[in-house]
């Protein structure tokens, strides 16, 4: 079976639980090494650690503009897909992320069967 490294960016400290438990009831012949970042400072740790092979991230962080953070992330690896969830996101923002390279857009609360479905499409490119 095969491993797959997922970074959630989110601060709402809630989330990553949640999402973990999502990542344990998929089934596509993968393991889902979850990791979660809350800050700016936590995400560069998170990615000194290794990469990941999709990022799931919340574009309305208070601590960091997402589209700085996206444009950071798309220096480090073009070729991490990465999985925006929100709850109330600017129409602007999600486009100006699309045009970073946004893999997908899904909304807050995260319906499983969708992200279920983003998730093994994302990880299948990777």
């Amino acid at each position: 079976m095969t491993s797959k490294r997922v970074l959630i960016l989110d601060d709402d400290r809630a989330q990553a639980p949640r999402l973990r438990d999502c990542f344990v009831r998929f089934h596509h012949g993968c393991e889902y090494d979850v990791v979660a970042a809350t800050s700016a400072a936590e995400t560069v740790t998170a990615l000194t650690k290794g990469r990941p092979d999709l990022i799931i991230l919340e574009p309305e962080v208070d601590e960091f503009d997402a589209l700085s953070m996206v444009t950071k992330l798309r220096q480090h690896d073009r070729t991490i897909p990465i999985i925006a969830a929100s709850k109330g996101t600017k129409r602007e923002t999600v486009e100006a992320i699309f045009r970073l390279g946004l893999f997908a857009y899904i909304p807050k609360p995260v319906d499983f069967a969708p992200l279920e479905h983003l998730v093994a499409m994302a990880c299948r490119s990777t």
